[in-house]
């Protein structure tokens, strides 16, 4: 029996094309491609809101997942369906779509990550399109959806949303309290750090995931048990574990950005190998205006 190659877990190598040739489609006309089954749908939203609703014959490949795990946290149908395709006909579109699709919205992240998974020619730009409007045009059209059975309040939505995970890179000083992360720890002795990081005097460590990395202060005095998880993690430099941060906050310092933990802040061990490595830009060295565009997802 042929030995089966593993699927990469390193995704972001950058062999693929380039995000802004990636073009749009209109819903009208991918709902006729839908109709036809000549086009290949993903959707990149979180996977408590695909089973939701989400467009009939869709599948799902969360962003955030492609990117914090790689091809093995997504691995699935789809991408059979997208290597069935290119063996018979290597153009059939594949359509992403997200919630809205502003210009930076997560179906243009997904293409990014998409263009660059390792495997230079797979997935060429021209092959994928970005739904104009996202769901929300394509319901306000009244394509064709698949709707959960079960009526779920404001409310649990809400909750479901509390509950996610937010990239490092995403974070800007307006995210909201109480955030999540995945990630693994960096001791910030490994990395130069801004100037007034030691003028700060405050212990701190980088946390990293894939889209970026940032400085985490932690208490000066009387260490919680998530606090002496982090500086544990640290101080495995050779093979740090991934962790769960549940609780975080953002702090300003001198117009850069920092996170602490919550007063009822955890941390825990992530069971699912991640794909983040230590290479990613460090944005607690970015100054951030507070008056931009808080940079909020869709």
């Amino acid at each position: 029996m042929a030995e089966c190659t593993p699927i990469p877990r390193w995704i972001s190598d950058g062999k693929g094309g380039s995000v802004d040739e990636v073009g749009w489609i209109g819903p009208t006309t991918a709902m006729r491609m839908q109709e036809e089954g000549s086009a290949i749908f993903l959707d990149c939203r979180e996977r408590w809101e695909y089973d939701l609703e989400h467009i009939s014959g869709a599948h799902s490949v969360p962003m955030r997942e492609f990117v914090d795990f790689g091809l093995n946290g997504v691995y699935g149908p789809w991408v059979t369906a997208v290597l069935s395709t290119k063996a018979a006909d290597p153009m059939v579109p594949i359509i992403i779509y997200s919630e809205v699709a502003t210009p930076f919205s997560r179906c243009r992240a997904l293409s990014r990550w998409l263009l660059r998974a390792g495997h230079s020619g797979s997935i060429s730009s021209a092959r994928l399109r970005r739904l104009r409007g996202g769901i929300f045009g394509w319901r306000h059209k009244r394509g064709p959806l698949q709707l959960t059975l079960t009526y779920v309040s404001p409310e649990e939505r809400a909750r479901y949303k509390a509950a996610e995970f937010v990239n490092v890179g995403n974070l800007h000083p307006r995210t909201k309290p109480g955030f999540n992360l995945r990630i693994k720890v960096q001791r910030e002795g490994t990395v130069p750090l801004v100037k007034s990081e030691t003028e700060a005097g405050r212990p701190s460590v980088l946390l990293c995931d894939s889209s970026a990395r940032v400085v985490c202060w932690l208490p000066k005095e009387k260490l919680h048990a998530a606090a002496r998880t982090l500086l544990v993690a640290a101080s495995q430099s050779d093979a740090p574990e991934p962790l769960l941060v549940r609780g975080c906050e953002v702090v300003m310092h001198e117009g850069t950005l920092r996170v602490v933990l919550g007063s009822h802040g955890t941390v825990s061990k992530m069971e699912t190998p991640a794909a983040f490595g230590f290479m990613a830009p460090i944005i607690s060295e970015k100054r951030f205006d507070t008056e931009e565009d808080d940079g909020e997802e869709d």
